[in-house]
């Protein structure tokens, strides 16, 4: 985690990073079944699995080096 922050961010600062990073998947996999119904009709497939890592791939790596606040 720490090569994607300044060699200054706190030890806090990596912690909550780390903690959000992990935590994004955990949403499509407890709400599964929900998300299968319109509106949303997502069906957790593996062609479709491999297109969320990727996208939730991108937003962590954009999100985890976006400049601090």
């Amino acid at each position: 985690m720490r090569r994607f922050l300044p060699e200054d961010a706190s030890d806090e600062e990596v912690a909550v990073r780390t903690v959000w990073l992990a935590r994004q998947p955990i949403f499509f996999v407890r709400e599964a079944d929900a998300l299968s119904l319109p509106p949303f009709s997502i069906r957790l497939e593996p062609d479709a699995v491999e297109r969320l890592v990727e996208t939730l791939a991108a937003l962590s790596l954009s999100g985890l080096t976006a400049d601090r606040p």
